[in-house]
């Protein structure tokens, strides 16, 4: 629950709210906590699918009587009652609740996406989850080491944790374990009265230009490595599929794309925080960005407007601009 407070003191603007915030760190369990984490990853996919066929069935039969209610994830409560399955009676009980919020979430989603697109998949049958979702209990943190009800995670610490914690999220991808540390706390910012502002564009041959003559190259870091992704492709296509050969080319694919979707955050957040640190209120055009990409001259312009992620650029204005207090406006083009 958000609160707003404002008090004027010479001429400036002291303000109170609290904010949410995300912590993310590379975390490194021992054996034995790993395997236990994916063994209860797979218990929790166990009852997400259960949870799943139950809303189809629910959707099937709203079909015939309109009168039957929708099921929520209040009502499915029943699939992890302690007292009706004592398989789970060594799981913590709040983050077998997420595993129900996050399908009902997902359904949420998947429902606002239909509207506007109607080749929207949703939710599927999982193997297993790749996260789990503790509450205010289940944990402690205790320096660098994460205590968890089924072992004890070391973590890399490269920046305090700051806030009241609020939920803790242990994540596998791509065979590396983070943790997440979501947090409220009270955000107090001096703002003067100076009113400074900045109209953003987004030429073709340039990354973005502001209004005042500032401009900024569109990053190269993708096509100064596409030799080695063709390289990579090649050698996954050539593997037998399912193979041992096969999955270690994939993990190698896989850890290229995740080395270039982390400079690209690191290029977009960095030019986002500067941004919103400057000035107090920002002009940003809403980009059509499947036009620029019909309407672009050759593949490598093409490929450069995709790899700018314009729209990730947006969402980041918007979510460092609630953190610095700085006013986003969106016009069209």
């Amino acid at each position: 629950m958000e609160t707003l407070q404002t008090k004027k003191i010479n001429k400036k603007i002291i303000i109170k709210k609290d904010v949410r915030r995300s912590y993310k760190f590379r975390a490194y369990p021992n054996k034995g906590t790993e395997k236990r984490l994916k063994k209860t990853m797979e218990i929790y996919a166990e009852i997400w699918n259960k949870a799943l066929e139950e809303r189809k069935q629910n959707y099937e039969a709203r079909k015939k009587d309109k009168d039957i209610k929708p099921i929520t994830q209040w009502s499915q409560y029943h699939l992890i009652r302690k007292k009706d399955h004592p398989e789970f009676k060594n799981l913590n009980a709040q983050s077998m609740q997420y595993v129900l919020v996050q399908l009902d979430s997902s359904y949420k989603s998947f429902f606002n996406k239909i509207k506007k697109d109607k080749s929207a998949r949703p939710p599927k049958i999982k193997k297993r989850l790749n996260a789990l979702t503790y509450g205010s209990n289940g944990w402690k943190l205790i320096g660098n080491i994460l205590l968890i009800n089924i072992g004890k995670l070391r973590i890399r610490l490269h920046r305090p944790v700051e806030g009241k914690i609020k939920t803790v999220t242990i994540r596998l991808k791509n065979n590396k374990w983070y943790v997440s540390f979501s947090i409220i706390k009270p955000l107090y910012n001096i703002v003067c009265n100076k009113n400074k502002k900045v109209k953003i564009d987004f030429p073709d041959y340039l990354f973005l230009e502001d209004s005042y003559g500032n401009k900024i190259k569109h990053p190269e870091f993708y096509f100064n490595e596409i030799n080695e992704l063709r390289r990579l492709s090649r050698a996954l296509s050539r593997k037998e599929k399912g193979s041992k050969n096969y999955k270690k080319a994939k993990y190698t694919l896989h850890k290229w794309h995740e080395k270039i979707s982390n400079k690209r955050k690191y290029f977009l957040w960095e030019i986002a925080n500067k941004y919103t640190k400057e000035y107090d209120k920002i002009e940003v055009p809403k980009v059509p960005l499947k036009k620029k990409i019909e309407q672009a001259t050759n593949s490598r312009a093409a490929q450069r407007l995709c790899d700018a992620a314009y729209g990730i650029f947006v969402e980041t204005l918007h979510q460092k601009a609630e953190e610095n207090q700085c006013n986003i406006i969106e016009y069209t083009l």
